[in-house]
């Protein structure tokens, strides 16, 4: 399994219906919500970081940047 972690700088305050979305996707290991930051634990193998950039902004959420890193296990 290759882990990866995708930090997202989201500028809305209400991250309630993110998390909601993040955790339907196939892949999601762990998702924290932090203030303005969500920090996304996925595995690589079954979802890439730009399927889940996408379903982030089909729900209207804004991206202000985000960061990805990658381990293998």
């Amino acid at each position: 399994m290759v882990t990866s972690e995708i930090t997202l700088v989201i500028v809305e305050e209400d991250k309630t219906g993110l998390q909601q979305i993040i955790r339907q996707l196939a892949g999601i290991l762990q998702c924290q919500l932090r203030h303005r930051e969500a920090i996304i634990l996925y595995d690589s193998q079954k979802i890439s970081y730009d399927q889940i950039l996408e379903a982030v902004l089909q729900v209207s959420y804004h991206i202000s940047r985000f960061y990805v890193t990658e381990d293998e296990c």
